[in-house]
């Protein structure tokens, strides 16, 4: 199993807006287009004071490839999304890891 992690810093002023449309909007369209099988969405503990907040979002998937294909089929129009939502108040970065049992 991988899971794609996307970590985003929000600014404060976005944080509220960002979370809703995390949760009623983004995070069910990933759930629907059948690549994904589970998500979870963490706020990251800052070690010390920080600009706004980091927010992890993680989404299991069976394979790499199923993640790749998503990012063929949606992920253009994802980030113009969430371009177009939250301009530069929103920053993020996505890795891979891979579950060991």
């Amino acid at each position: 199993m991988i899971i794609y992690n996307t970590t985003y810093l929000v600014a404060d002023k976005v944080y509220s807006a960002f979370i809703k449309w995390m949760k009623a909007t983004h995070i069910p369209q990933q759930l629907e287009s059948g690549y994904f099988t589970n998500a979870r969405m963490c706020k990251v503990l800052p070690d010390d004071v920080q600009e706004g907040t980091s927010v992890s979002v993680q989404l299991e998937a069976e394979n790499r490839d199923a993640v790749t294909k998503w990012n063929e089929q949606y992920g253009d129009l994802y980030r113009m999304e969430l371009a177009s939502l939250f301009s530069e108040e929103v920053l993020s970065f996505a890795t891979f890891l891979e579950v060991i049992d």
